[in-house]
């Protein structure tokens, strides 16, 4: 780069090259939105007091309250997806515990009819044996 370029033509250069491209596209995707944001949210027309320091001064502080207000709502986000972990795994405990349940009725109701089909059969066999003894008697 020339020594004797005034800022213009620097700043020209920087821009026809790749990484300063790159950066110049990155910092005009961040800065604008922001204060945008601020100014929509704060409906800042203008600055309430005059001179350069004042100015400064007034702009940290509106800037402070929209970080806090950033902080507020993220605070508030994670606790509402906290609540809602909770909910869910309070409900996915509950139905697991269904689950288990309906599964130990199964289980009971299956181990009785096991055993009245086992009885029926020992009756029945009974029977038969009983039956058979009288016809060879």
């Amino acid at each position: 780069m020339p020594r004797n370029a005034d800022a213009k033509a620097r700043m020209a250069r920087k821009l026809r090259s790749k990484k300063g491209s790159a950066i110049y596209t990155q910092r005009k995707a961040i800065v604008k939105p922001v204060n945008g944001q601020i100014k929509e949210a704060s409906a800042l027309l203008g600055f309430l007091l005059r001179g350069l320091e004042k100015v400064d001064a007034e702009w940290r502080v509106i800037g402070a309250g929209h970080n806090l207000l950033k902080l507020y709502r993220h605070r508030r986000s994670q606790k509402q997806l906290l609540a809602m972990a909770t909910r869910s795994r309070a409900k996915a405990l509950a139905a697991a515990a269904r689950a288990k349940s309906a599964t130990n009725a199964r289980r009971a109701k299956d181990k009785t009819e096991s055993r009245a089909a086992q009885l029926a059969t020992g009756v029945r066999f009974a029977v038969s044996a009983a039956a058979l003894s009288e016809a060879n008697s």
